[in-house]
């Protein structure tokens, strides 16, 4: 198999460099050939072979690069996706992928005839445990679903916490609890808003029931002011399917708890694996035999159409 070279925008970044960098250095295959920190001096990079590029534009034009790495803040994705795809390289863009699904319907349009690839960073649904889970929520024939996502995000100077850098609570984890909720029940007919708060025109709380088709029903909680909690559970009349840190999985999360009725209850183990790393092999495989990426852009557009859904309701 043909190695794949990489280059890493915001090279800096926490998320870069505790997983997706080493990640991309654990992958066969994968070569880190260049990189950009445009706000911090040192970096982990810098120690390598990779070169050091002074800015974006540089390091996409002139690299050769087969793929790049987006952790950017949200509100710098859309221009620098397009300056990926008119140069033919092939994008991993960190969630969410757009600040609205305006700008997802942007991407879409211009890589509508290209061969380049384009896929929001999505993790957790390279993780064997989650597809086995949602395998088995459908199996059971679930009707209702409740999601949460909560963490207190005290660091307000993070662009998680401005919304003109795409910041707030639903934007930053709003993907966890919808994805699995959508891929199941599908797109939300009714948006039932629980609660909701902001802080500086910037979502900190929400919770929202959403209405699906066959009558079918979801809760779903996001907050940066709530203690940390992740929580996944699908169920129907006699059941009940979830598990432990669904979201973010390590590779010894492999337990899935199955409940009846009665309260008696069955553990379904799967096998672990390093999510971040079958990411990454997946979109190598992408760009080397020519199929599609396990996430589709049309997936992060029906999310993100969701979230836009949610905040016009919530904000009305």
């Amino acid at each position: 198999m043909r190695e794949v070279t990489w280059i890493i925008a915001a090279s800096g970044s926490g998320i870069a460099n505790a997983a997706v960098i080493p990640a991309l250095q654990a992958t066969d295959g994968s070569r880190i050939i260049g990189h950009c920190s445009l706000s911090q001096p040192n970096v982990p990079l810098d120690s390598t072979e990779a070169k050091r590029y002074v800015t974006y534009e540089e390091m996409v034009v002139e690299s050769g690069a087969d793929a790049l790495y987006i952790p950017l803040p949200n509100n710098y994705h859309l221009d620098l996706i397009r300056l990926a795809v008119e140069n033919g390289v092939n994008v991993l863009c960190e969630k969410p992928l757009a600040m609205d699904v305006a700008e997802v319907d942007e991407i879409i349009k211009f890589t509508h005839d290209s061969s380049v690839i384009v896929e929001e960073a999505y993790m957790t649904t390279h993780s064997l445990r989650d597809q086995r889970l949602r395998e088995i929520a459908r199996e059971i024939g679930s009707t209702e679903a409740e999601a949460r996502f909560t963490f207190e995000n005290k660091s307000f100077d993070n662009y998680r916490m401005d919304r003109r850098f795409g910041g707030g609570a639903l934007l930053d984890v709003g993907i966890y609890v919808l994805d699995p909720i959508i891929d199941l029940f599908g797109e939300p007919t009714e948006v039932e808003i629980v609660a909701f708060s902001e802080k500086n025109q910037t979502d900190m709380d929400l919770e929202a029931i959403l209405l699906h088709r066959e009558g079918k029903r979801s809760k779903i909680t996001t907050s940066f002011i709530r203690p940390e909690e992740q929580f996944l559970r699908f169920t129907n009349e006699n059941a009940a399917v979830s598990a432990l840190r669904p979201f973010t999985p390590s590779v010894d999360d492999v337990q899935i708890e199955i409940t009846d009725d009665n309260g008696s209850r069955k553990t379904v183990m799967t096998e672990g694996n390093y999510i971040y790393r079958a990411m990454v092999e997946d979109f190598n495989n992408a760009i080397i035999t020519g199929t599609k990426p396990r996430r589709s852009l049309a997936q992060s557009r029906l999310v993100q159409k969701v979230i836009d859904h949610i905040f016009d309701v919530a904000r009305s």
